[in-house]
């Protein structure tokens, strides 16, 4: 069925990039996810690739997380 059984799942686009092989930019997207979510879910791995753009969501889905309800 696929040509690559390794390749499944990435569509052949995305590779993880291990924590200890991180750029220190990406490196600090990373932990500040951790310290704001307790971990870096499958969206937020992707995102490390812009890590401003990372550091721009996160919180927000950290406050709907933590400090959001519905009455």
């Amino acid at each position: 069925m696929f040509e690559d059984p390794e390749d499944f799942g990435t569509f052949g686009r995305y590779v993880e990039t291990p924590v200890d092989a991180m750029p220190p930019e990406m490196r600090s997207a990373y932990e500040y996810t951790r310290r704001l979510r307790g971990l870096v879910p499958g969206p937020h791995k992707i995102w490390l690739a812009n890590p401003g753009l990372l550091t721009a969501i996160v919180p927000t889905g950290a406050y709907f997380q933590t400090d959001s309800s519905l009455s």
